[in-house]
């Protein structure tokens, strides 16, 4: 469970070690409620969709380095599975199709490491979200993140 500006939320989730595929359910305690559903190769998500009352929302393909991603380590419940590869994501191709439509589209990452294979840096390049369901961006955006460490 986890709470968060007065709503219970509960998540509920199965894998299929069959075929490494993971079902998530989220319930609210306002009554509203979505699915994500994601692939598995190699401890990564490599592919995933979220649906919200049986209408598909968006569908995302993702790669990864073999490099070490420092959030999986932290110990803490990765509620929303933002951090869960054991990778760190190159490139990311999301289409959204319903239920919402985000202003910036994150495509794709590039990362400066250490010698022991922990990102120092981060540069993100985003697209412009398109509400025609489009996928050429309208214009780039640029983010830089920078990572420090501690014993």
């Amino acid at each position: 469970m986890h709470y968060n500006k007065g709503l219970v939320w509960t998540q509920t989730s199965s894998i299929n070690q069959d075929n490494d595929h993971m079902t998530v359910n989220y319930s609210l305690s306002d009554g509203n409620s979505f699915r994500y559903e994601f692939d598995i190769l190699n401890k990564n998500i490599i592919n995933d969709t979220n649906s919200q009352y049986g209408q598909l929302c968006n569908q995302g393909n993702y790669q990864y380095d073999k490099n070490i991603n420092p959030f999986r380590h932290l110990g803490f419940m990765d509620f929303n599975f933002q951090n869960w590869s054991i990778g760190n994501k190159l490139t990311e191709d999301v289409h959204y199709l319903a239920c919402g439509f985000p202003t910036l589209i994150p495509v794709s990452h590039s990362y400066t490491y250490d010698q022991d294979g922990y990102p120092l840096n981060k540069i993100t390049i985003y697209k412009t979200g398109s509400y025609d369901g489009g996928t050429t961006p309208v214009s780039t955006r640029h983010m830089k993140t920078d990572f420090f460490y501690q014993e």
